[in-house]
């Protein structure tokens, strides 16, 4: 062979192995710059390719930064807001900062304000709006009424539970709320509901101690409602949920009277603590106060919740009231005379006890004592022979006959006022707490009226009565069940006495088309 082929073939190989160290150098220096990409890049680059298939481009998807995405501080300026807690204006300046807050601090052009800084979440606010020119106090007004922190989800299980309530023991209420106006209902729903907790309280203790527990726990319960504050329990937390969205109202109109009376749920509570005992009456008068701290209460409640705040509907509503609180009192005697066996299947039993629920302390007449002794009538007969005790019929219809004349009072002031007259005689809780009502200006004109466009009394008086009628339809009720203790001869013991009334549905529907019950 010559030294030119060997001198060639040395050339060659030297050239491959060359060749070979140069891939070798450009693969380590591929992997090295890829090192940093995901596994799925490197494995990617190592495998081989294949003619068949076409390559598709490599898209890196790469995580966006947090500078990208932070948003930026919105400066609002200074506006004037009216705070929810006190219903005051304040300027203040307002900006969203980079973590989304709404920052509160003091105005620019007060430059020695001592006002801190204060951070809100936008979870705590409902959308702010602008009101109406003649609300205004200054340009640039917003109103940002804050929620009690209650999520919807409580609310409606809150209100299942109030409805529930009522459906169980106070069917009458249940059916009449029909007629109320659907912004109305959830707070007559949470005012019923209040009153069953507590009329319930007696028959789930019968240790006084123990009762005043419970009714201490509902006036700190009505406290901490009225300052968005409620406990965990349902009638608190619907009561807070309308208390909040009365307040919300409030602030779109302007007003600073008060949309429910706190005073009010506790005189409800004080009167049922001083009667847990079951005592019987002094006197029909004293009767009649009861059921005007309590059925009256209760239609006073609705009424400023409606909202309405007027002497000629809370008159009516007391006379309503008191015929209703009566009527209860005469539908409890059996009850209270001859407690029912313990339900030992009441499932619950574990929630309080129930109104079927066996009392431990012995039967209770609680006719007022001068009707009884005018009557002849004594308790050791009652709790003797029932129905049969001497003088007891006659008893009970002077009793009835007092709630039937509070009805055939507030009938007669309805059709007096719907005819464009006057109550006729004055309102003997005025001027008292909650009933201050003052000279207030006449309302607008609809229709009919004062010549310079505003309500002369007359039409101001039949316009307040048809906004409040729904409210008093529980005059429907007790009538009917007055009607129906007519019937049976004034015998208290009646078992039909304790049935529902089928017919309710529809006087109920006839006497609110009618406007007269």
């Amino acid at each position: 062979m010559s030294e030119s082929s060997i001198s060639s073939a040395t050339n060659f190989d030297a050239s491959k192995e060359e060749t070979k160290e140069s891939r070798k150098s450009r693969l380590f220096k591929r992997m090295s710059n890829i090192s940093a990409a995901s596994r799925r890049s490197i494995a990617s680059a190592l495998s081989p390719v294949r003619k068949d298939i076409k390559e598709e481009p490599i898209v890196e998807h790469h995580e966006p930064s947090r500078e990208t995405i932070r948003p930026l501080a919105v400066e609002i300026g200074d506006v004037n807001i009216q705070f929810p807690d006190t219903l005051l204006w304040k300027r203040r300046h307002m900006k969203i900062d980079e973590q989304g807050l709404l920052v509160l601090s003091a105005s620019k052009v007060d430059n020695h304000s001592k006002v801190i800084p204060k951070r809100y979440p936008f979870t705590e606010f409902h959308s702010p709006y602008v009101p109406g020119q003649d609300q205004q106090e200054l340009p640039n007004n917003y109103k940002t009424p804050k929620t009690s922190g209650i999520s919807e989800e409580e609310v409606r299980r809150a209100a299942q539970y109030c409805t529930n309530l009522l459906m169980q023991y106070d069917h009458p209420s249940y059916i009449l709320s029909t007629f109320l106006p659907p912004s109305l209902r959830p707070a007559h729903i949470a005012i019923r509901a209040f009153n069953l907790e507590l009329a319930r309280i007696p028959d789930a203790s019968s240790s006084a101690p123990v009762r005043s527990m419970r009714y201490q726990f509902w006036r700190d319960t009505i406290t901490s409602a009225f300052d968005l504050r409620p406990a965990a329990q349902p009638v608190a937390v619907l009561l807070s949920s309308v208390l909040t969205s009365l307040r919300q109202q409030q602030a779109r109109h302007g007003s600073i009277k008060p949309s429910l009376n706190r005073s009010w749920f506790l005189r409800l509570i004080s009167t049922r603590e001083k009667h847990s005992a079951n005592a019987p009456y002094p006197t029909l008068t004293h009767l009649e106060t009861y059921a005007e701290n309590t059925y009256s209460t209760l239609l006073y409640l609705t009424l400023s919740a409606l909202p309405l705040h007027s002497l000629t509907a809370d008159h009516i509503a007391s006379h309503i009231g008191k015929a209703a609180g009566i009527t209860a009192v005469l539908r409890g005697v059996p009850l209270l005379a001859f407690p029912p066996p313990p339900n030992h299947h009441n499932n619950t039993a574990g929630m309080g006890g129930s109104l079927d629920t066996q009392r431990t302390q012995p039967g209770a007449v609680t006719l007022p004592l001068d009707v009884m002794a005018e009557c002849g009538v004594k308790e050791e007969d009652v709790l003797r022979y029932g129905a049969e005790a001497p003088g007891l019929k006659d008893a009970v219809f002077k009793v009835a006959t007092r709630a039937s004349d509070h009805l055939i009072t507030a009938r007669a002031m309805v059709k007096s006022v719907q005819g464009g007259g006057d109550v006729g005689h004055a309102f003997e809780y005025e001027g008292q707490e909650g009933h201050e009502y003052g000279d207030s200006p006449d309302m607008p004109y609809s229709g009919e009226g004062g010549r310079d466009g505003r309500m002369d009394k007359s039409a101001q008086q039949r316009e307040e009565v048809e906004r409040a009628f729904g409210v008093f339809m529980p005059a429907v009720s007790t009538r009917l069940w007055l009607e129906r203790l007519e019937k049976a001869d004034f015998d208290i013991f009646d078992e039909r006495l304790r049935r529902r009334d089928w017919r309710l549905p529809w006087k109920a529907w006839w006497a609110h088309r009618r406007r007269m019950f």
